[in-house]
């Protein structure tokens, strides 16, 4: 149990918004979410990070605490397809 709360000391410590960080919309956006990028979230805001390309995954307490004690989660998806509508 010890090696998984330092795991999380220092996931917080380096990746976490302190509180006046401004509105985790705007600072997902800025921050964290790029094109082709794999966002994970704990919110009802996480999908928004998929404005910008991004896959965004919004998962509960237990699906996000597993993922930063073992950081080799894996996501199988499936094959991607490319729609032009003219």
């Amino acid at each position: 149990m010890c090696r998984v709360c330092a795991i999380f000391s220092i996931f917080i410590n380096e990746h976490s918004c302190r509180p006046g960080s401004g509105i985790i919309h705007q600072v997902v956006l800025e921050n964290y979410a790029f094109p082709g990028g794999l966002f994970v979230g704990t919110d009802s805001h996480s999908p928004n990070a998929g404005g910008v390309g991004c896959l965004a995954i919004g998962v509960g307490g237990a699906g996000a605490a597993y993922m930063i004690a073992w950081p080799d989660y894996m996501v199988l998806t499936s094959l991607l397809v490319q729609l032009d509508l003219s």
